[in-house]
């Protein structure tokens, strides 16, 4: 038994006593607090080399640049002498305005759809947000290479703005889904059930106040008169009529204004004095540069930033009457279907010219023919209000817009032609590839669209 025992004893003080490898408490803190402090000297020695890279390369630029900026590197004409940004500077905003719009509405409602919609944890979920984050990560090169090799060569748009719009789109759509989704995410559950219990859905587009209506209604406004600055920049710039880019520049800001005027309802007062800064602004380039501005110009200006977006614009006030958003389908239905009915008759059938000299593809049966698609899309339009939408439709009076309106468009279209032709072009730009430019797709539109508001006004197609 004492053998026992001493053994024990041993064995106790053997596991009681540490190895010699061992380190004790104190050297494990004193061990944590120099490999804190080497850390935090390497971070700050990292934080002042970045630092110093930076402001040397701001100042590199800075001490090299300054001398060489000079106005003429700001003028609003590009040539090789003076090699000008601004008008690169104008189409880079315009690039990003159209990317914008049209990736902005994409990404915030796949957004919507991934929190809102589809099952949490379901596999086409993660597969969508693995791919976004993916596509987050992909240089911007690669981006601009799959444009080049699919928008400019594969679909044949060219070295167009929508091309590049297209593009940015493609690249910027990531950012905006993973954005808008994290914003949804973080929306407690607690507020969804809290308005599901008040009675909200789903289903609450429908159900839009009045704010909601309205900023429907400034959102489509806005996107129109940037469509309506760019149509004003290849009516005038494009075709030659005004080189003068300032110029340009003062219309394409006024046919802005008239599509925000139409929206808002702006008092004469407000309407007057834009109109007259305008013309004074109009007149005072002529006055400064008299050698290169005329009176046609300054005819050309006011018509194209001015009388054509505000006749235009009718679709904007269309927009904003009581069943508007069923009436604004109108002048498109009648525009287009005029557009694509005389193409069809007028290339299987046309045989007599209508206009020769100003445009000789059009043909008197090929108006006959998009003057019949418009009133039979009318028609088919009116018992789709009545049978679908449950409004009280007046037949009679929707014949009559797609007699009216198709023969209507056909003299707006001869009119830019006649622009087109005094210019020696064929387009009016490339904004929409294969179609053209703005005006080559809207041309009817100038005249279909006021006529239509002004028929809505005084023979009502639904009550």
């Amino acid at each position: 038994m004492p053998e026992i025992a001493a053994a024990q004893t041993a064995a106790d003080m053997t596991y009681a006593k540490p190895h010699a490898f061992m380190p004790t408490g104190g050297s494990n803190r004193r061990a944590a607090r120099m490999q804190a402090a080497a850390l935090r000297w390497l971070v700050r020695i990292a934080a002042l080399l970045t630092a110093a890279v930076l402001v040397f390369l701001i100042g590199y630029i800075l001490v090299m640049g300054i001398p060489n900026l000079k106005p003429e590197l700001f003028a609003w004409e590009y040539n090789s002498e003076n090699v000008s940004l601004t008008p690169a500077l104008i189409n880079t905003v315009l690039m990003t305005a159209f990317s914008l719009v049209i990736a902005t509405p994409l990404g915030i409602f796949a957004a919507i759809w991934l929190v809102e919609y589809a099952h949490r944890g379901s596999k086409l979920v993660k597969v969508v947000r693995v791919t976004t984050e993916t596509l987050q990560g992909i240089p911007s090169i690669v981006y601009g290479l799959f444009g080049m090799l699919f928008f400019v060569t594969q679909l044949h748009w060219g070295y167009s703005m929508i091309a590049g719009a297209f593009t940015l789109a493609i690249m910027v759509l990531p950012v905006i889904m993973r954005t808008t989704e994290e914003a949804l995410i973080a929306v407690p559950d607690s507020y969804r059930e809290g308005s599901f219990g008040l009675g909200a859905g789903k289903g609450w587009l429908h159900n839009v106040g009045a704010a909601d209506t309205d900023l429907v209604f400034a959102l489509v406004s806005e996107e129109w008169g940037l469509l309506l600055a760019v149509g004003v920049y290849e009516l005038l710039y494009v075709t030659g009529l005004v080189r003068h880019l300032r110029m340009v520049l003062y219309s394409a800001v006024m046919a802005f204004a008239v599509s925000l005027w139409s929206l808002y309802g702006a008092e004469r007062s407000v309407a007057m004095l834009g109109l007259l800064i305008f013309w004074i602004l109009l007149f005072s380039e002529m006055m400064a540069n008299h050698v290169k501005v005329d009176i046609e110009m300054i005819a050309a200006c006011f018509f194209a930033g001015a009388v054509v977006p505000y006749l235009l614009s009718a679709i904007i006030r269309i927009l904003t009457m009581t069943s508007g958003r069923y009436l604004i389908a109108i002048p498109f239905l009648i525009a287009f279907l005029s557009d694509g009915g005389a193409y069809f008759v007028g290339s299987m059938f046309g045989k007599h010219k209508l206009a020769p000299v100003i445009s000789p593809n059009k043909s008197v049966e090929g108006v006959a023919g998009g003057i019949v698609a418009a009133m039979l899309g009318m028609l088919i339009y009116a018992v789709v209000l009545q049978l679908v939408f449950r409004f009280q439709v007046d037949y009679g009076a929707a014949m009559l817009y797609g007699l009216v309106g198709s023969a209507v468009g056909v003299f707006g279209d001869l009119c830019f032609s006649v622009v087109k032709r005094m210019s020696g072009i064929k387009d009016f730009g490339t904004l929409l590839p294969g179609h053209g430019g703005f005006y080559d797709r809207f041309d009817s539109m100038v005249t279909v669209a006021p006529l239509v508001e002004a028929l809505i006004l005084l023979m009502p197609v639904v009550k």
